[in-house]
């Protein structure tokens, strides 16, 4: 990558990182925090439009492991992977998962929206207060979404998207059984592979 990580170990590659073995820290290290809206006090989230905004977060970090050595879920890691196509591919990685992803799957409704530019009857989340109480969290998220989540879907596009993932119409059959490979043994039954975790 043209995008200089002076702490990264060179020998990690995109398999280390979409098996969370990579060792690089996570940006959400949930062992130092557990409220997501800690992040926001350094860098606003509504500065988080696109991916490199993500760096501040993690890029001058420390490894955390060695590479390959042991399996923690990281959001930073996404966040390479994401970088990695918009490089290779010369577009935001957004723009890429809806021309050859969403669109190629009939999913009209579905997309990286950012969240004070909402389309018609975009729902918003919301996070339940100590008393109980309710509030969106429009204040709790990047104001934009990446590659390591924040895309808004509705139910019936998930439907199109498996349709069209199994049907062949976004990965040849080949590439379809690595992405559904079991690839890292994280507890007695569960693995973890490069589309999430497996029983």
């Amino acid at each position: 990558m043209d995008i200089d990580f002076p702490f990264f170990d060179n020998e990690i590659t995109i398999h280390h990182l979409l098996t969370h073995t990579s060792g690089i820290p996570d940006y959400f290290d949930e062992s130092v925090m557990d409220d997501f809206e800690e992040l926001w006090v350094k860098v606003p989230m509504y500065h988080i439009r696109k991916l490199q905004d993500f760096l501040p977060l993690f890029q001058h970090e420390q490894m955390k492991e060695l590479p390959g050595s042991v399996f923690r879920y990281n959001n930073s890691g996404y966040i390479l992977l994401g970088l990695i196509i918009e490089q290779a591919t010369d577009m935001r990685f957004s723009d890429y998962v809806e021309k050859y992803i969403l669109a190629a799957s009939d999913m009209k409704d579905s997309g990286y929206f950012e969240l004070d530019a909402l389309p018609a009857r975009t729902a918003i989340g919301y996070i339940q207060n100590e008393d109980g109480s309710w509030r969106t969290n429009i204040f709790s998220v990047p104001a934009k979404g990446g590659s390591d989540g924040g895309i808004f879907v509705t139910a019936p596009e998930m439907v199109k998207l498996w349709n069209a993932l199994l049907n062949g119409k976004l990965l040849s059959k080949e590439m379809q059984n690595q992405l559904l490979t079991h690839r890292i043994k994280v507890e007695e039954d569960i693995y973890y592979g490069y589309s999430g975790t497996w029983r």
